[in-house]
């Protein structure tokens, strides 16, 4: 992520005055806001026309910074930076009204007492569209969002997906220089959301409008964001191109989000990219005795040296499960307890907990720390075969190739 403007530097290079039209929808927060059981830290950027996807648990700060970016909320230091104009800093605090900025979220939000197209056109009228002028724009964008024929009728005779396409163009027909996304596909249902996320990804990448995104859902990271960052106790914990994250996530949130099991811990050896390298648990200065509290072994997918944190991450799907110790003294081998089940598309998800303290005892296997759970994937057959129930003693298995490390 690149560095956003420094908390106590000069301000925008711009006047904060509302007339100003910069040419460029580059942002910048660099922001803190101190709460009396809270902090939120946080410095991130946009640069123009992209998508940034904000994730993290609830409670991370994900919807008060977007408060803070829109203007509801005013930070105790920092700066919020949008095209060169200063919205956020020393003396100065631009209005939510004249920031240029577009707010979508779970609830349209519409006026009740106005129809689709009025809604729409209340965006430009705000900004001193003539009446004409505005309802013509609204007319277009209604036009584009396949609601041409529904511009007079106001938001208790649309649909859910129908007020969410009404909102979208009414965001998008105000001409922002940078739109707020708040879950806004949150409260669609399975086959009304596809299709919102499908418009959003068409008009904003048509429009190249720089976009703010906070989601739980993966796959609106996944198919709207070109990049992530996440949020957690009110800093950032990680960030990076969509894909990168989601591949190799350094937290337990985000490994959780892209479905994959994680394990932190600190390399025994130096590795180079390719090579197994295994982490332990937590340091040992007995290398020789550190092998005993190896957590995970797996490929380097990067430049280790010995001592580093690290993560290790492999799918469920490359989760073994036996009833029995497995035979051949496998290089990832931990006993656990069943403690879910729970049915997915393709296959059921087994959730266990591993219990290291008896880990040494099982083919000879190192030890992994207690109280970590892993998930694994397995078709209802063999669920039934191994008569899998919460409370079930299991042991886990995963081969050493299916498992990348990368540094913390």
């Amino acid at each position: 992520m690149s560095a956003a403007p420094p908390r106590h530097g000069p301000p925008g290079t711009a006047s904060a005055g509302a007339g100003h039209r910069p040419a460029s929808g580059l942002l910048g927060v660099d922001v803190l806001l101190r709460r009396r059981t809270f902090t939120l830290d946080v410095a991130l950027t946009a640069e123009p026309g992209e998508i940034v996807a904000v994730l993290g648990p609830n409670g991370a700060g994900k919807s008060t910074l977007l408060d803070i970016v829109s203007g509801l909320l005013r930070p105790h230091e920092g700066s919020v930076i949008l095209g060169g104009r200063t919205l956020t800093g020393e003396g100065i605090h631009v209005a939510p009204a004249q920031r240029r900025v577009g707010l979508m979220g779970q609830d349209p939000l519409l006026f009740p007492h106005l129809t689709a197209l009025e809604n729409i056109a209340f965006g430009p009228r705000a900004q001193g569209e003539s009446r004409a002028s505005a309802r013509q724009d609204a007319g277009d964008w209604l036009a584009r969002l396949g609601l041409a024929g529904f511009a007079d009728r106001r938001p208790a005779y649309l649909s859910g997906g129908q007020r969410q396409r009404v909102a979208l163009a009414r965001a998008l027909a105000a001409k922002p220089e940078l739109l707020l996304l708040d879950e806004p596909l949150g409260a669609l249902d399975a086959q009304t959301a596809p299709e919102i996320r499908q418009l959003l990804r068409t008009h904003l990448r048509a429009g190249a409008l720089t976009t703010l995104l906070v989601t739980h859902d993966v796959l609106d990271a996944a198919t709207l964001a070109d990049r992530v960052i996440v949020l957690d106790g009110g800093v950032v914990v990680e960030s990076g191109p969509t894909a990168r994250v989601l591949a190799a996530p350094r937290s337990s949130f985000t490994a959780a989000l892209a479905g994959l099991n994680m394990m932190p811990g600190v390399t025994t050896s130096a590795a180079q990219p390719g090579d197994v390298v295994s982490l332990v648990g937590e340091p040992h200065q007995d290398v020789a005795d550190a092998a005993r509290y190896v957590a995970v072994s797996g490929v380097a997918a990067q430049s280790l040296p010995a001592g580093a944190a690290g993560i290790a991450v492999f799918p469920p799907s490359a989760v073994a499960v036996y009833l029995e110790p497995a035979a051949g003294s496998p290089r990832n081998a931990w006993p656990a307890t069943v403690v879910a089940l729970e049915t997915g598309p393709s296959a059921i998800r087994v959730r266990a907990l591993r219990s290291g303290g008896a880990a040494a005892a099982v083919s000879q296997s190192p030890a992994a720390p207690d109280g970590m759970t892993i998930a694994a994937d397995l078709t209802p057959a063999a669920v039934a075969d191994l008569r899998l129930v919460p409370g079930s003693h299991v042991y886990l298995t995963v081969k050493a190739n299916e498992v990348r490390v990368h540094g913390r």
